[in-house]
This record gives C-alpha cells, sequence and structure tokens, in this order.
C-alpha cells in the first residue's frame, strides 16, 4: 500500500496485483487448512472416523461454512455503497469503525454458531466489496495509523507463544532447511507466475521477494492444530 502511494508499479498494476493475489492466497490457505484439519483430526484416534460418522460430511460441512462465509461477507459489502450517498469526508471515520467492528464481531459470531471455516472468509471477502464499493475513499490512512498500534502486540504476542525450551536441538538444523525450500520455492514459483510481457525481470524478482513474507494467516492457522491436538 505504501508503493502503491508512492506511484511505484503504479501503471502496470503491481501493488494492486499483489494485494488481490495475496488475499487468493488465504482463501486457498484457509480451505485447504480446513479441508486437511478435518481430515487429520477425524482419522486421529477417538476421531469422528471411529465413531462412524462419514469424514466426507464433514468436509461438506467446511465447504458450506466457507460458501457461507463468501457469501456474507461479499452481501456485507455490497451494502456499504450506502457510505457513498455522504460526504467522502465526512465518512472516513464511519468507514473506519465499521470495518473494525466487523472484524471484531464475525470470529465471536463465527465461534459461537460453530461456523469456523466461515469467519476467515467473510472477513477478506468483505474488505474486498468495501475496497469495490469505496475505491479511493476507503479510510486507508485511519487504517494505516491503527495497523501501526496492534502490529507489535500481535507479532509480539505470535513470538511469546513460542517456546524455544521446547524446541529440540537436534532438529533445528532440518528446520530451517525446510523453511529455506520452501522460501526458495515459494520465490520460484511467484516469479514464474509473472511471467507476461509486461513485466521485466526486476519487476518479477520484486514482486517474488515481497511474497516470502507473506504468511500471516498461515501461521495464525498454525496454532490451531497446535491446541486442537492438546
Amino acid at each position: 500500500m505504501i508503493l502503491h502511494k508512492a506511484g511505484y508499479g503504479v501503471k502496470k498494476g503491481i501493488p494492486t496485483t499483489l494485494i488481490a493475489a495475496s488475499s487468493f492466497d488465504d482463501i486457498i490457505a484457509i480451505t485447504i487448512f480446513g479441508i486437511c484439519q478435518t481430515i487429520a483430526f477425524n482419522e486421529a484416534p477417538g476421531g469422528v472416523a471411529e465413531e462412524g460418522d462419514s469424514i466426507g460430511y464433514e468436509v461438506l460441512m467446511n465447504g458450506i461454512q466457507i460458501v457461507t462465509g463468501l457469501v456474507i461477507g461479499l452481501g456485507l459489502g455490497w451494502c456499504m455503497k450506502v457510505f457513498n450517498y455522504c460526504s467522502p469526508v465526512k465518512t472516513k471515520w464511519p468507514k473506519f469503525f465499521v470495518l473494525l467492528t466487523m472484524a471484531i464481531v464475525v470470529p465471536v459470531v463465527c465461534e459461537a454458531v460453530e461456523f469456523y471455516e466461515a469467519k476467515f472468509v467473510c472477513i477478506i471477502f468483505f474488505g474486498y466489496m468495501c475496497f469495490m464499493q469505496w475505491g479511493e475513499d476507503k479510510p486507508e490512512e485511519e487504517l494505516g495509523v491503527f495497523w501501526m498500534f496492534c502490529q507489535p502486540f500481535l507479532f509480539g504476542s505470535v513470538g511469546a507463544a513460542v517456546l524455544f525450551s521446547n524446541i529440540d536441538a537436534s532438529i533445528l538444523g532440518y528446520s530451517i532447511a525446510v523453511i529455506t525450500i520452501g522460501v526458495t520455492a515459494r520465490w520460484l514459483a511467484t516469479f514464474v507466475a509473472g511471467m507476461e510481457r509486461k513485466y521485466n525481470n526486476w519487476e518479477r524478482a520484486f514482486m517474488a521477494f515481497s511474497w516470502i513474507p507473506k504468511a500471516t494467516v498461515q501461521a495464525a492457522l498454525g496454532g490451531v492444530v497446535l491446541a486442537g491436538a492438546t
């Protein structure tokens, strides 16, 4: 967003492409994660597979939750066009508080109704539809200031959850190797995905490097497996 505001790569749509691609990347990660988690825990000792329940049914319910989150997110986002009938200057902060409220309320509601997979999809597509309705009148600066204060708490809490005393030193080297291989594969895949005539090699390399730290959702989902297994 900073590069987009500064005008870098705007003519070729590089910032917009990266933001859109990252959103779809999150959806794919959430969807595949939900399906794999369901199958893994159902097949585990004491899972629903031993109780005679259908794994196919559980996977189908995951799909229903994701589609529900998609529909609700797009629907509520489409309703946000009501702000377009007012002055953009007067609606910046109301838009900000609506987005903040949705980010807090949606996970709480989805947890209450046990539609766990719907919350991530709903929030992502709600934000996407809000952008489609508001365009350049979105509360970008307000969200940027809010994120500046939230970011240290978010990543600080994630880092504080890491217990170094539980890390087996003998597998540390293998862990670094796995991360290196994964990052390299991610870099190469992004570079190849940008093989269009309108991009030169420097621009493809920039998109590939910008994709390396793109794993916030994946990091958040990682703790879900640990919490469910303990």
